[in-house]
This record gives structure tokens, C-alpha cells and sequence, in this order.
């Protein structure tokens, strides 16, 4: 019986990693309003594709790029909060939930519109180029930064969770909306 190789195993925890994090994120959707969110990967799947576009393509600096489609993200979220979710939310779960199978679709649309991406055999684009070893495992970029920036995510949403007059809202909403509310939440 052969072992994994070492570099499988690493890119298998960071894969593993990165879906905890979109897992921490359905959670916190479900939580706080009763959905399961069927557009949560696909939102962030179309700004990694413009990100990707605006990098490779276009030359633009990784962090300016990243500023750009963080802003651009949150422009989408609250225009599907105002124009889709608002209008469902009375009508009940199964609607909501269909409604957000419908903003998959719809996000994924736009992303095969996209202008294609020429890549020229280059990664996706990461702010440092640099590879880690240990042992017979190589970390590149992606899995490193997956590494670095998913625990300090979890560890920051639960800080605001616990420690915040927001998150102490989220959570009042959370276990009890009704009650949550009648104190003005």
C-alpha cells in the first residue's frame, strides 16, 4: 500500500481549509436568516474571476485588484439583498432558496461573459510568488496564502461574533428573531 505523496497531502489541506471557510460562511448565512444560501461560492467565484482578468490581462497590482473586486463583491451582495432577497424573504424558505439557485445561475452567466482570460501558462495570481518547503512537500502561493489568511478569517469572524456590538446582534437574531426583533435588532 502506497502513501499519499507529500505534495498531494498539502494541496489536499488547503483545499480542505478552503472549503471550511466557504462552510464558515454558509453557516453564518444560515444562522442569521433561516437560508441556505445556494449563491454563497458563486458570488465569490466571480470576483475571483475578475480578479484573475484584471491581474493577468490587464497588469493591474494584485492589492489594488483585490481592493477593486472586494468593493465590487460588496456592491453585488447588497444588490441582490435589495433586489432579490427583500422580495422573497416574505414568501418563505423554499422561495428564498429557489431564489438563490436563480442568483447562481445568473452569476454564473455573467462569469461565461466575461471576456476569456489569457493566461499565457501563468497560476493564478497570488501577492507573492514564493514556494515553501518541508520535506518532500512544496506550498506554492495559493496554498500558502490559503494557510495564512483562512485561520486569521475564522479567527476575526469570531472575534466580531463575540465581540461586537454587531455580532451580539447577529447572534440575538440567531436564536431567537422574534424576540431579537421586539428589542429593536
Amino acid at each position: 500500500m502506497s502513501l499519499l505523496p507529500a505534495d498531494a497531502l498539502a494541496h489536499g489541506i488547503a483545499l480542505g481549509v478552503s472549503y471550511g471557510l466557504l462552510a464558515c460562511g454558509l453557516v453564518l448565512v444560515f444562522r442569521t436568516n433561516r437560508v441556505i444560501n445556494l449563491a454563497h461560492g458563486e458570488t465569490g467565484a466571480v470576483g475571483a474571476a475578475i480578479l484573475a482578468k484584471l491581474v493577468i490581462d490587464e497588469h493591474w497590482p494584485f492589492l489594488a485588484a483585490l481592493a477593486l473586486v472586494c468593493v465590487l463583491g460588496a456592491a453585488l451582495g447588497a444588490a441582490l439583498e435589495l433586489t432579490v432577497v427583500r422580495r422573497l424573504v416574505d414568501r418563505g424558505p423554499v422561495a428564498l432558496l429557489v431564489g438563490t439557485l436563480g442568483i447562481a445561475q445568473l452569476l454564473l452567466v455573467v462569469q461565461f461573459l466575461l471576456p476569456e482570460l489569457n493566461t499565457g501558462g501563468k497560476p493564478y495570481p497570488t501577492p507573492f510568488t514564493e514556494v515553501l518547503t518541508i520535506g518532500p512537500a512544496h506550498l506554492g502561493s495559493p496554498e500558502l496564502l490559503v494557510l495564512a489568511v483562512a485561520p486569521a478569517v475564522v479567527v476575526g469572524l469570531a472575534l466580531l461574533l463575540t465581540r461586537t456590538p454587531l455580532g451580539l446582534m447577529l447572534r440575538a437574531t440567531a436564536d431567537n428573531r422574534e424576540a431579537a426583533e421586539l428589542a429593536g435588532v
